[in-house]
């Protein structure tokens, strides 16, 4: 399972091994506390409550498959923080991750 553990801040990996009961986390995808800077066209106004010039990354919508025809594991999420793809809007990057499972825990 791809999900996030503190808000959408972080994406992780976790592996359930008793038939759905519990998960164990395997696996960070994304665990950065770093906060990007704004591009100036994403930059508020003086007017705006939110004054902050910089802003956590955002990771969304995990989707996860295995691949028939050599069992690797494709993750597709989106991911944003304002000014990201020259957009001041999230979510108009989607990254795609590859993972061998038997580099996931046992």
């Amino acid at each position: 399972m791809v999900h996030n553990r503190n808000g959408r801040e972080d994406l992780a990996i976790s592996l359930s091994y008793n038939n759905a009961s519990t998960y164990n986390l395997v696996a960070m995808l994304e665990q950065n506390s770093e906060e990007y800077q704004r591009m100036d066209e994403c930059a508020l106004s003086d007017d705006d409550d939110d004054s902050s010039p910089s802003d956590e990354p955002e990771y969304s919508y995990p989707t996860c498959v295995q691949s028939r025809f050599d069992d690797m594991i494709h993750i597709t999420y989106t991911y944003s923080y304002y000014g990201s793809g020259g957009k001041c809007t999230g979510r108009e990057n989607v990254k795609h991750v590859i993972i061998d499972p038997a580099t996931l825990g046992s």
